[in-house]
């Protein structure tokens, strides 16, 4: 019997990074990213928006982990000496299991109900779904050439891939006209402003740069830190266009855009995330 598939962020490679020394681009886990993050210059996707939504995820976790910086000196002690380890860790610790892709009741940043026997399963979808540049299965994709419009689309992403996808499209993914058995989003957080980022000499210094003084950490939570979401909370979230607004600044990096749940299927070729079930657009 197969064992439940699991993927931690927190553990598993999936960003992106240019090494300092030069090596080749290679992928890092969350924990990895943040704590040698001196020995990488940034993180490093082909695709600018997933590039983006990595570092808005990378500073949330940091405002909640270490609940600062409280004020430009904090800050300025971070960028000299590097972040708290000790407290770091212990956050990773208390947190660990809502960080896995594929938890059967908290899914990462997912609607853990949301099931293939859901009005028909009519909802599932191809994983294009959450990449704005690429285009879904029907649909012409937006600066990609290569990309095939249209068609029934059966190739498949590993789950690093996915995560990188879930966390561009509930960063950017415009609103949609689909409701379905929720109102859509109108559209996720940033999906229509110009965004600017501050860079160090390394990845360390970036982050730093961009942890700007911290307000309001004690109503503020992420999205790993609230109750999993489920049809019906979501279907609440959004009854009168929007029932709840950001409680800080990790809710905003972390909002919930879209209901998305990653369905992991086995290919014949040895694996790999073939498809995925949104659900409201």
């Amino acid at each position: 019997m197969n064992s439940p598939p699991t993927f931690n962020l927190l553990h598993e490679p999936w960003i992106p990074v240019r090494p300092l020394n030069g090596d080749p681009v290679r992928e890092v886990s969350l924990r990895d990213l943040i704590l040698d993050a001196r020995t990488y210059s940034r993180i490093d996707d082909p695709s600018p928006l997933v590039t983006v939504a990595l570092l808005r995820l990378t500073l949330a976790l940091l405002h909640r982990a270490l609940r600062g910086p409280k004020n430009t000196e904090q800050a300025a002690e971070w960028f000299r000496n590097g972040f708290p380890t000790d407290t770091l860790v212990a956050y990773f610790q208390t947190w660990e299991d809502h960080f896995d892709l594929f938890h059967p009741e908290k899914p990462f940043w997912q609607v853990r109900d949301l099931t293939l026997d859901l009005e028909g399963g009519k909802y599932r979808s191809h994983w294009t779904r959450l990449g704005t540049e690429v285009g879904s299965a029907n649909t012409l994709p937006l600066f990609n050439v290569a990309g095939r419009p249209g068609g029934d689309r059966s190739d498949a992403l590993t789950p690093a891939q996915a995560a990188r996808r879930l966390a561009e499209g509930q960063t950017f993914l415009l609103g949609g006209l689909i409701k379905r058995f929720t109102t859509a989003a109108k559209a996720a957080p940033v999906a229509t402003f110009a965004l600017t980022a501050a860079q160090g000499n390394n990845l360390h210094e970036t982050l730093c740069l961009n942890l700007t003084v911290y307000g309001g950490q004690d109503s503020d939570r992420a999205a790993w830190e609230r109750e999993p979401l489920t049809v019906q909370s979501v279907r609440e979230f959004y009854e009168d266009e929007l029932s709840e607004v950001p409680t800080g600044r990790a809710d905003r990096y972390t909002w919930p855009s879209r209901s998305v749940l990653l369905i992991p299927e086995i290919n014949k070729d040895g694996g790999g995330l073939r498809k995925l079930l949104p659900s409201a657009k």
